[in-house]
């Protein structure tokens, strides 16, 4: 007897989408990341996600239930990747002269925010704005641990002598990040006005950056 195709080919689950999943997950991300940029989380539904993605409402709802999963699965496969890598130089077993891996933290940094300059954008608009969306998450997930790694690295860098003792960590914290971040906030109009192509290219501004701050931080031999 023939088996039927039903046999062969077994019918995927009703209401499961057909196609790559994983490519079609990627695509409603990617849509969904341009519009919190372009305006705002609370000014992107999901109707518009999915008429950018080229798909129906339906689909982005079966994939991420609503606009809080979709939020999630940005955060979890575009903001976490670029941190966890920052964070990974800084957490490696520290070496005799901690500064270099400070340096390799600061370049990284930099590379992360050049490459994706959506990133700097979206912290503006969701991170320091009053009631941003992405606050929370931000504080939680990625602050809590870039800083304290950040902190007991500077604090390291400190007992080696390499850093001045007389600052707290956290104010040699506050000051590198300053310069690694501030620069590309302020991008859009500091930028053109100053006639610097901040990001432009990104090794030779992390290492302007990095000089100015051992010009203030480093201990004086």
């Amino acid at each position: 007897m023939k088996p039927s195709s039903s046999a062969t080919h077994p019918r995927r689950a009703r209401g499961r989408p057909a196609g790559d999943d994983d490519a079609l997950r990627e695509r409603i991300v990617d849509c969904a990341l341009r519009g919190f940029v372009r305006d705002g989380i609370a000014g992107t539904t999901l109707a518009a996600v999915a008429r950018d993605s080229g798909v129906a409402p339906a689909l982005v709802n079966y994939y991420f239930g609503n606009k809080d999963g979709l939020i999630d699965a940005l955060v979890a496969t575009r903001l976490q990747p670029a941190m966890q890598r920052v964070v990974g130089l800084l957490q490696a077993p520290a070496p005799v002269d901690p500064l270099p891996r400070l340096r390799a933290f600061a370049f990284e940094y930099v590379r992360s925010i050049a490459a994706e300059p959506w990133i700097a954008r979206l912290i503006v608009r969701e991170v320091l704005s009053e009631g941003g969306a992405l606050r929370a998450r931000f504080a939680e997930q990625f602050a809590a641990g870039v800083i304290g790694s950040l902190q007991q690295a500077m604090a390291d860098a400190q007992r080696a002598g390499r850093l001045r003792g007389d600052l707290p960590a956290a104010q040699l914290v506050l000051n590198l990040l300053a310069l690694l971040v501030y620069p590309f906030l302020a991008a859009p109009v500091l930028g053109p006005a100053l006639g610097l192509g901040i990001g432009s290219e990104p090794d030779a501004w992390a290492e302007r950056q990095w000089q100015q701050f051992l010009g203030g931080a480093e201990a004086r031999k």
